[in-house]
């Protein structure tokens, strides 16, 4: 192997990014604030439940379809779903209170709503944009 004159190990930089992806166990969601009450949290999996995780934010076109979507399933399935599904709206917003008035205005209530805030939950997860849905089974592998 030839080394370029003038490389130095001193002068070399890199950057390794390590997402969750599929097949992977999932990774708590860190530093997450409750929409409704700013209160900030970890959230963990929970054995035995499916887990759908919707990254969104309020300004995005592409978002609001499924997010309705997923608040029609949820009022639909309900009685079905207790205790075993959970769809979780992590939003990419700035404040919990924009987002309340949002999903307040718009009926989307149905859905445990999230804001990113100071997680590093999207690099954790890879989300370059918006939508970005994670899908978590049972045993807690996406």
């Amino acid at each position: 192997m030839q080394i370029k004159e003038g490389f130095t190990f001193e002068s070399f930089t890199s950057e390794i990014a390590a997402v969750v992806g599929v097949g992977s166990v999932f990774s708590s969601l860190d530093n997450i604030l409750k929409a409704d009450s700013g209160e900030k949290l970890n959230l963990a999996h929970e054995e035995g439940k499916v887990f759908l995780i919707d990254f969104w934010a309020t300004w995005c076109g592409p978002c609001q379809k499924p997010m309705r979507h997923n608040c029609e399933l949820m009022e639909k399935y309900a009685e079905a779903w207790k205790d075993k599904v959970r769809i979780i709206a992590l939003s990419i917003d700035d404040t919990p209170d924009a987002l309340m008035r949002f999903i307040q205005n718009r009926q989307m209530e149905k859905v445990e709503h999230f804001v990113a805030g100071e997680s590093e939950c999207s690099e954790v997860y890879g989300v370059t944009g918006v939508p970005h849905v994670c899908l978590v089974d049972k045993k807690g592998k996406i």
